[in-house]
Order: C-alpha cells, then structure tokens, then sequence
C-alpha cells in the first residue's frame, strides 16, 4: 500500500484473518440420481430437495425420493407405485417418463 500524502499513516491495529469459505451441499449424480457419496460434499443441516428439487425421503431407509404421486427409487432408477393418473394417458406408450394429456409423444 502507498501513502501518496505528505501525512505519516499508521497501521498499528490491523488484524489478518483467514476463514475457509463454506461449502453448504455439493451432489453428484449418476443419470438415474442416486447420490455418488464417495466425491459428495455433505452440507450442515442436510438438504432435503437435492435431485430435480424433489424431497427425498430417509423413512426406514429406504431413500426415495417424493415426486407428488408417486415415490421414485433411484437406486433401480424406477417408480415404486403405479401413476394414479395413468388412465388419463391410455393412448401414450408406457416408456413416457411424463407427459401431457394434450402433448404429442
């Protein structure tokens, strides 16, 4: 630093600190979303909507992931329920992830 004044400054009170910066969450997902927990970063609460913004849910165990309607297992990368919805979309094939009704697969 330079003093461009003809006035003597002093810096007797100056305190450096260093603090790491905190990383909340940082996920890594295979294309079905179950966690890569080996290269994860767990955040401090853990967050609750880590993959597509859906809440997962720890019950029993069992990690699903709460879509609405139904509760998607990443770890087969399938819907643990039938669509309550799905005689609305008796037409499409049954490969559709989601669609809808007016949407041309």
């Amino acid at each position: 630093m330079a003093n461009e004044s003809d006035v003597d400054v002093w810096f007797d009170d100056v305190k450096i600190s260093y603090a790491e910066a905190m990383v909340a969450q940082e996920n890594h997902y295979p294309p079905f979303g179950l966690n890569l927990t080996g290269i994860e970063k767990q955040g401090s609460p853990d967050h609750k909507f880590p993959y597509n913004g859906k809440e997962k849910v720890a019950d029993l165990g069992l990690n699903w992931v709460d879509y609405g309607a139904r509760m998607y297992d990443a770890q087969l990368g399938r819907f643990m329920q039938i669509d309550p919805h799905a005689s609305r979309y008796l037409d499409y094939p049954p490969y559709n992830y989601a669609s809808k009704p007016d949407e041309v697969c």
